[in-house]
């Protein structure tokens, strides 16, 4: 519950500014898709990736495919979290709606040892949904979903493909009285942390590599690059590390035609 509002209310921020004029009707002409950068400062919290919003069909499914990161904590850093995440959103105005999330939690504990957990999430207005389902490892190979499914139903899922057993599909009913019109979609790195961020800055993870990202909607698929729908680039970051102020995460350049971007973890001297 505290991390979704802890989300929820960091986009919030993000569509206010970066998004407003934009047109969240399913009509007229599709635009190229032009990738614009948005930086947003933020405290308590960092958020990076890419974000697409709809200009005609409402979206269907996002999934990309990821490399579970390998985390450096300490007993400073405990209670600090990162989350590697796929989602679709319905953006109104300045707020949301309704957001469906898939991916993985990377956590530290107060002994300074990682803990590794995948889970799902959704929440339609002030309803929250889903949880951890299953641990996993550093170095497992993974892919997120989310689908919005006929008759109001959302589907969830992470395959891990280095541990099969380890992953899991959820259908649930969707939470508001009609189906959500997502006009949102995005892939995200998504983290908060207590008060040692200034000594010790964020959760260090080195870098998270998202490939096969596919997105439909109800009229076709394609990756970020797609001409159907308008993309951003997303840095949220609040922070200044050591009295200066900096950018710890970024997402690189997008590649194989929208569909491959690494966000990379900016690491410091006193990790």
């Amino acid at each position: 519950m505290r991390k979704m509002m802890a989300k929820k209310a960091a986009f919030i921020v993000l569509s206010s500014i970066a998004l407003a004029g934009l047109s969240f009707t399913y009509a007229g002409t599709s635009n190229a898709s032009v990738l614009k950068t948005a930086i947003i400062k933020e405290d308590s919290s960092y958020l990076s990736g890419y974000y697409a919003a709809q200009l005609k069909d409402p979206f269907t499914h996002i999934t990309a495919t990821f490399t579970v990161p390998e985390v450096n904590c300490n007993s400073d850093g405990a209670g600090d979290e990162v989350l590697h995440y796929v989602e679709l959103l319905q953006l109104y105005g300045a707020g949301i709606l309704a957001q469906y999330q898939a991916g993985i939690k990377e956590f530290c504990r107060a002994d300074g040892q990682a803990g590794y957990n995948s889970w799902y999430s959704g929440t339609e207005g002030d309803n929250d949904e889903g949880g951890v389902e299953h641990g996993v490892h550093p170095g497992d190979r993974l892919t997120a979903s989310v689908t919005s499914e006929k008759d109001n139903r959302m589907e969830f899922e992470v395959i891990d493909s280095t541990h099969p057993s380890d992953s899991f599909r959820i259908n649930a009913a969707g939470q508001l009285s009609s189906a959500p019109i997502f006009n949102g979609v995005a892939v995200f790195t998504d983290g908060s942390y207590g008060s040692d961020i200034l000594l010790y800055g964020p959760l260090d993870f080195d870098r998270v590599d998202f490939r096969d990202i596919k997105i439909s909607d109800t009229a076709g698929s394609g990756g970020f690059s797609s001409p159907d729908w308008r993309s951003y680039v997303y840095i949220l970051d609040g922070h200044d590390i050591a009295g200066e102020s900096q950018v710890n995460v970024t997402p690189t350049s997008l590649g194989d035609n929208g569909e491959a971007f690494d966000n990379i973890w900016l690491a410091y001297s006193y990790h």
